[in-house]
């Protein structure tokens, strides 16, 4: 009789163990899925240029006799920069002096009626167009800023001569002949390309981050300035412009970077970055959902972050998904939230 009690006992702890067992939850922590305002991003690379350059020269050759700016010197608009030899101007200077004087005769003599009108007409002109020359050299021999900036490279030296082809361009920048480059460095600007299906989501005055290579620690931010008119055939993509407060002179032409443009704000599904698993080997993410406290896997698309949150789609409001845990449970595993 005893052997068989003790058979019964054995059977029963036995049966108690395996029900325990089964009964195990794996514990977890879990949050809801928020419906959150946020701005969607678009992000593109892209090259630091001058907000203004101009390679400036003069039209006709000629020999620079001053450059009165330094490289790196500050001009305003209308400053002088530079002269050219004088030469001509001076002898275009003396005809344009003595046929002034021969119109201002003629034009007294005209006036008392001694000067018949078609030889006063042939003298006014010859007056006239010496003028213009002599205003054309002028303009020609003094080198002056179109616009307020700074002067980055002299061309060519003092006492060298202009011409009209110039073989020392640099690539990237302005191909136009010059004496002295000029570029205007604050505001300063970076040049993107966006896909065509994305021109209706950008507007002029969005606001952008740029994270350039130069300085890894520091984010500048900008705002859209101009988005371009043509789109490129072959990419099917389109210029915008973004212009970056530059005071310090900190960004320099040429710098290449990561930028973020910041679109329209709108709402979207939003969980913990840490509630998200990546297949490994594949482009997949996915998270656990709970239903009934039983751990579902469903694959998501991560559409931006913001904090430590990530808008994502294939979830809804009030979801709950795993955040702690997750690596202990597969799809079906019952689970205990421990952060309720």
């Amino acid at each position: 009789m005893r052997p068989q009690i003790s058979k019964m006992i054995i059977l029963t702890i036995l049966s108690l163990s395996i029900f325990a067992h089964a009964e195990e939850r794996v514990k977890v922590y879990a949050e809801k899925v928020k419906l959150i305002s946020y701005n969607e991003n678009l992000e593109s690379s892209g090259t630091i240029f001058a907000n203004k350059e101009a390679n400036l020269g003069a039209a006709i050759p000629g020999r620079i006799e001053k450059i009165n700016i330094e490289e790196g010197e500050f001009v305003k608009k209308g400053e002088l920069i530079a002269q050219l030899s004088d030469e001509t101007l001076i002898m275009q200077g003396i005809e344009y002096k003595t046929l002034q004087k021969d119109f201002e005769r003629s034009k007294r003599l005209f006036k008392k009626g001694s000067l018949p009108e078609q030889k006063f007409d042939h003298v006014k002109a010859k007056y006239e167009a010496s003028k213009e020359r002599y205003n054309l050299i002028k303009k020609n021999t003094e080198i002056r800023a179109p616009f307020s900036g700074i002067v980055v490279e002299h061309m060519l030296n003092e006492g060298e001569t202009f011409l009209l082809i110039n073989p020392g361009l640099i690539p990237g920048y302005s191909h136009a002949n010059g004496i002295v480059r000029l570029m205007q460095l604050s505001p300063i600007k970076t040049v993107i390309e966006i896909n065509e299906k994305d021109i209706e989501r950008v507007k002029e005055g969005f606001s952008a981050t740029i994270d350039l290579d130069a300085y890894k620690n520091q984010v500048f931010t900008g705002k859209v300035s101009r988005i371009y008119d043509m789109l490129n055939p072959a990419t099917h993509t389109i210029k915008v412009e973004i212009l970056i407060k530059n005071e310090d002179r900190k960004l320099k032409p040429g710098m290449f970077g990561h930028v973020t443009l910041e679109l329209d704000e709108k709402e979207g599904m939003f969980i913990p970055s840490n509630s998200i698993i990546h297949q490994s080997g594949t482009g997949q993410y996915y998270v656990y959902k709970l239903e009934n406290n039983i751990a579902k896997r469903v694959d998501i698309k991560k559409i931006s972050t913001k904090d430590d949150l990530t808008c994502i789609t294939g979830l809804n409001k009030g979801d709950i998904v795993v955040t702690g845990g997750k690596y202990k449970i597969k799809d079906g595993t019952k689970v205990e939230v421990i952060n309720k």
